[in-house]
């Protein structure tokens, strides 16, 4: 993993949890309690690694961002086939690819993937015809909501004049 991409992508930042360059400088989780923020519950990712099993740093990850709207990451049939919603066997559409939240936003193809476990949440939002990515990391437990309406404001501020899609 890390010689066939991380180190080719100058993600020097990010590895596997047992990767002990990737143990230091974490972040504390936290979760969301009845009137405070209060320590998550602690969990053990390292037997993980495909899903929940990676740490990383917010600048990593907008170089990650970088390499997939650079075509460094898979080539373009594969990005084609990742970017495309699937259909069921009944014709619905859930909007979503190979591994992505594909759905269209004034017009525009919006590539997405959200992630999160105990004491943290993360949004990756694309929009590859602009070359356009935001990057949202959360030391906080199930802040996918927030998350999606933040980034939904700054892609509505950047790229539509600040004009919202719909209200917040």
């Amino acid at each position: 993993l890390r010689d066939e991409l991380l180190d080719l992508l100058e993600l020097h930042a990010t590895g596997l949890e047992a990767d002990v360059a990737t143990r230091a400088n974490r972040a504390t989780g936290y979760s969301v309690g009845a009137r405070a923020l209060m320590a998550a519950a602690p969990l053990d990712i390292s037997s993980r690694f495909s899903s929940g099993g990676m740490r990383s740093t917010l600048e990593d990850l907008v170089r990650w961002a970088r390499a997939w709207l650079d075509g460094k990451v898979v080539s373009d049939a594969s990005w084609r086939a990742i970017t495309t919603p699937e259909t069921t066997s009944e014709g619905f559409s859930p909007d979503y690819g190979l591994g992505f939240a594909v759905y269209p936003q004034r017009g525009r193809k919006v590539v997405a993937h959200a992630g999160g476990q105990s004491g943290a949440t993360s949004l990756l939002l694309l929009v590859p015809e602009e070359r356009f990515a935001v990057v949202i990391l959360s030391n906080v437990t199930a802040r996918g909501p927030v998350l999606n309406r933040l980034a939904t404001r700054l892609r509505e501020v950047v790229l539509d004049d600040g004009l919202p899609v719909r209200a917040l």
